[in-house]
């Protein structure tokens, strides 16, 4: 019985000493006569023994691991987008990773932004957490009004005073957008700065894409005479729309779209319909 330094730890090493020709047996692990394991800080000790039994302690010793860490966003949002001088929020999680057997240690989390005028709260925290534990920091971002649109990465350390040479450093990346994306209506076809005549009116196809530089469009909303006609939750939206029940009279078509960090762009069109009878149906102007 020995412990295995060669490529991996394991608790008894059953392989002959000597090789080829081996009678394929291992010493006894003997009265007063200890095995240890320190990655894993067990440790063997044979007691006693006799014919029929034997006595062995088992003791675990504190083993000192490397923490783990995510970056955890709210709900609803799958990246950190924000407009310059606002603000936004995320949680770095992390686990302290010891074995139970050692005692509670001092982490020391330091957050570096990519320049001095980006404000984050908590600047540094310094906390006991217990092992085999989860740390929840939850941390607010200030972004200066001056920052220019891009992708920007945000470093914390997360040192074990305790036990230094069990650290770690991970990045967040965090999307600074202050222009609205594009929006277009490729159907139906509408005059620029006129009104569009559409005759006996049925299903009319509506098409809008969208598009953004830095992050993504997150929606796109479709409105007519400021009510809510149909939604898209991506940067291609597709509708047919029945304006059959639709009198005569005029009708404001307006798009929107969203991108991750809020910024909206809209367009607005207005269209006439005109059925080739002439008249209006009862009740006036009808809404979608």
């Amino acid at each position: 019985i020995f412990p295995s330094v060669f490529y991996r730890s394991l608790l008894v090493d059953a392989r002959p000493n000597n090789g080829l020709g081996s009678d394929f047996q291992n010493s006894v692990l003997g009265v007063n006569e200890t095995f240890s394991d320190p990655l894993t800080g067990i440790s063997l000790s044979t007691i006693s023994t006799s014919t029929s039994e034997a006595i062995v302690r088992v003791d675990f010793s504190c083993v000192h691991t490397v923490p783990t860490a995510r970056i955890v966003l709210d709900e609803n949002i799958d990246l950190l987008a924000v407009k310059p001088g606002q603000s936004t929020n995320y949680t770095l999680q992390f686990s302290n990773n010891d074995n139970g057997s050692c005692g509670s240690s001092l982490f020391n989390v330091s957050t570096i932004p990519p320049d001095d005028s980006w404000f984050y709260t908590p600047s540094s925290w310094l906390q006991g957490v217990d092992p085999v534990s989860v740390q929840d920091i939850r941390f607010s971002i200030d972004i200066p009004t001056d920052a220019v649109n891009g992708v920007y990465s945000v470093s914390h350390e997360i040192e074990n005073v305790t036990a230094p040479n069990f650290s770690r450093s991970m990045s967040s990346v965090v999307f600074v957008d202050g222009q609205a994306p594009d929006v277009t209506i490729l159907n139906p076809k509408f005059s620029e700065g006129g009104r569009t005549v559409i005759t006996n009116p049925g299903i009319i196809p509506i098409h809008v894409e969208s598009y953004d530089t830095t992050t993504y469009v997150q929606e796109i909303i479709i409105n007519i005479n400021g009510q809510l006609l149909h939604s898209c939750q991506n940067s291609s939206c597709l509708y047919s729309w029945d304006a059959t029940p639709l009198t005569n009279g005029l009708y404001t078509l307006e798009v929107k779209a969203l991108d991750a960090a809020s910024n909206m762009k809209s367009k607005t069109y207005i269209f006439d319909i005109r059925r080739s009878s002439g008249g209006k149906n009862p009740g006036g102007v009808a809404n979608p």
